[in-house]
């Protein structure tokens, strides 16, 4: 996946970690999430 965008990264990083119900880094999240001026998927 290395053709992804940054912003990209992020939302599949996102998207990644919801969906496996693992537990949350909310401090990468708050960061992720921040940077994100678009959130739609």
């Amino acid at each position: 996946m290395s053709d992804l965008s940054e912003t990209q990264v992020k939302k599949l990083r996102i998207l990644d970690n919801k969906l496996n119900e693992s537990d949350w880094d909310i401090e990468n999240l708050k960061l992720d999430l921040d940077d994100l001026e678009d959130f739609n998927f």
